[in-house]
């Protein structure tokens, strides 16, 4: 095992250095005399060679190198092998390695996980839901072999999957269930979906098959509700600390936990007893944390990588001319909006002053900053484009400058009293971007 690292240069001169080492500080060797025009990422994905970003004096943009762990052979960019895999029935292919760059690993314990890509990941690979989002939108049984509602909709009932164990072998009945939600209900745990959900008044097992959500009033969305990422199953009894630290055992999902080191990978091996037949295809999944961008990409490009599911779409170009990547998407449910205040005192708590922004934006132009041209104009409404409950009759607002300034006048907004407001935004998933366009 070696260490990699960059250091400035020790005779002052500008420019960085890359450099090889033994764990105990010896046989330090420089890998290369041009220096870096850059501090950039260097990245062992094997421990046995070495994967860079660099620009160098003699180059006039950054480039990807591939060298030997002791600095030798440096060479340009080379293809990994291909994944040797069995093709089975149906021309599906199984076993082998695949190798996923993701960008941070942050919670284990599904009920209290947010939105790092790694814990989510590792989420749905070793737990499994009630139900789950389809491709169409649509929401399938997955744990719940079926379910039923009362003729308001008031108490649902679940019948539990047969057959189902956790990765120890126990069995998943409906007592583990119950536990699930009950400590997601309870505040003590934290869990974000307690606000979602928090209309369920009581959760009943009468059976080890069955489950009963008793809730507070009507409600048609408790399906969808039970595919959260946060309702995975865990078994009845465990702790929290205990999910925090492990889930080699007490998973029922498709793989079961085998390394993991939030600072650099996870591991995850195939669990034979998966109750899916026929999966999963790969014999190991392994995550490598990369919280930079430009390594992630570069990861893939020299095939050190098999998927990045996070990039910018500003990358989009560049990774789909790539004879050796395949950049795909489809159509997502996502509405990315302007959030006002509407309190009491805010300047928006006037409507006439949230129709004028409504009406002042650019919204091609709003689009074309944050997506790149991707995705599609919103209606105004909080349901995306891809989802069944889309409401296609509410009409796209165009750009209408005269009319957002008579909706200024009647807010009371003139130029010589000009409407000032102050966009607070995060730089989570182009948030930034769509502010400073709006702007």
């Amino acid at each position: 095992t070696k260490i990699v690292f960059t250091s400035g240069s020790s005779d002052g001169s500008s420019g960085y250095y890359l450099l090889v080492m033994d764990l105990d500080g010896s046989n330090q060797t420089h890998i290369t005399d041009d220096p870096l025009e850059g501090d950039e990422s260097s990245w062992s994905p094997d421990g046995g060679k070495i994967v860079f970003v660099a620009d160098t004096d003699t180059l006039d943009q950054p480039e990807i190198f591939v060298l030997e762990m002791e600095g030798d052979n440096l060479k340009a960019p080379v293809l990994a092998t291909p994944i040797p895999v069995i093709v089975g029935e149906g021309a599906q292919r199984y076993g082998g390695i695949l190798k996923y760059a993701a960008v941070d690993f942050g919670a284990m314990d599904p009920a209290i996980m947010g939105l790092s890509e790694g814990s989510a990941m590792y989420s749905n690979l070793t737990y499994d839901n009630l139900t789950e989002p389809w491709y169409d939108g649509s929401i399938v049984n997955r744990l719940a072999e079926e379910w039923s509602a009362n003729e308001d909709m008031s108490v649902y009932t679940i019948n539990v999957r047969d057959g189902v164990t956790f990765h120890d072998g126990s069995p998943l009945t409906s007592a583990d269930v119950k536990f699930s939600f009950d400590r997601i209900l309870d505040e003590a745990t934290g869990s974000p979906l307690l606000g979602e959900i928090d209309y369920i008044s009581e959760i009943s097992a009468p059976d080890d098959d069955t489950v009963v959500f008793t809730l507070k009033g009507s409600n048609f969305n408790v399906p969808r509700d039970l595919s959260d990422y946060h309702a995975r199953i865990v078994p009845n009894g465990i702790t929290q600390e205990r999910l925090q630290y492990s889930s080699a055992d007490f998973g029922s999902g498709p793989y079961t936990l085998g390394h993991h080191n939030p600072a650099d990978r996870t591991v995850m091996n195939k669990y034979q007893d998966y109750w899916v037949e026929g999966k999963p295809f790969y014999d190991q999944i392994i995550f490598y944390y990369m919280r930079d961008e430009a390594t992630r990409i570069a990861m893939m490009e020299v095939g050190e990588v098999d998927v990045a599911g996070t990039f910018s779409l500003a990358r989009f170009e560049r990774l789909n001319s790539h004879n050796s990547i395949t950049v795909t998407g489809t159509d997502s449910a996502t509405v990315r909006n302007l959030v006002m205040d509407t309190r009491e005192g805010s300047v928006f708590h006037d409507k006439n002053a949230r129709k004028a922004i409504q009406y002042a934006i650019d919204r091609d132009l709003v689009r074309e900053a944050v997506t790149y041209g991707f995705g599609a104009n919103a209606n105004d409404h909080p349901i995306g484009r891809s989802d069944p409950m889309y409401w296609a009759g509410q009409p796209i607002i165009n750009q209408d400058i005269e009319l957002s300034r008579s909706y200024l006048k009647a807010a009371g907004y003139d130029a010589s009293n000009p409407l000032e407001v102050e966009l607070d935004a995060s730089d989570f998933s182009n948030m930034l971007d769509m502010a400073l366009a709006v702007e």
